[in-house]
């Protein structure tokens, strides 16, 4: 060796530090602490900000008509003592996902009283009729591309000029002259409306 150099000593191999770090993890997830954490956590993906922001007791300013923060994960794992890996690993369990499903549709289902009663009040106070549709298809089933049908008209004496809309446009224009000069003669005589 020579005069001034030292020698580096081998590094460990970071192996053994992985490892034991997963095996916490493990436990962690295993303890039932992280199964109280994990449903939390399950509960906390499901719901919408508002209510995520509520669950981790983030504060609502009044002036802005905000919450004071975004209710993000590191947040949730900050509060319920979770390293945030942990919540990785949670999101790759292949029961996650459903989980997340099934709380988002429960979470859902306990709204739609007052979505549906909140509807009802916009449909009587604007009458706008995409709100009406979407009332009628939830309450009657009703379906929208079946309903809306244009079913032939049976024309009457009063329909001429409907019936004259459909003919080509050269024959538009001779059918429209010859009920022109009817109605101008009728005037003249001293009938129809004047």
């Amino acid at each position: 060796m020579k005069k001034g150099t030292k020698k580096t000593p081998a590094k460990k191999k970071p192996t053994r530090k992985l490892a034991a770090k997963a095996k916490a993890l493990k436990k962690q997830e295993k303890s039932p602490f992280a199964t109280v954490a994990f449903f939390a956590y399950v509960e906390f993906m499901a719901k919408p900000d508002p209510e995520r922001c509520e669950m981790l007791g983030i504060p609502y300013e009044e002036k802005t008509r905000k919450y004071i923060a975004k209710p993000t994960s590191g947040a949730f794992a900050k509060k319920y003592d979770v390293h945030i890996n942990t919540l990785t690993n949670w999101k790759q369990r292949k029961d996650f996902k459903v989980a997340v499903h099934q709380k988002r549709n429960f979470w859902g289902l306990e709204k739609v009283p007052n979505v549906m009663a909140a509807l009802y009040q916009r449909c009587l106070r604007y009458g706008m009729a995409h709100d009406v549709e979407l009332f009628l298809a939830y309450y009657e089933k009703w379906d929208r591309k079946a309903a809306v049908t244009n079913p032939p008209v049976p024309f009457t004496a009063d329909d001429i000029r409907s019936i004259i809309d459909v003919l080509p446009e050269d024959r538009q224009e001779h059918f429209h002259g010859i009920i022109t000069a009817a109605i101008t003669e009728a005037q003249s005589l001293g009938g129809g409306n004047s």
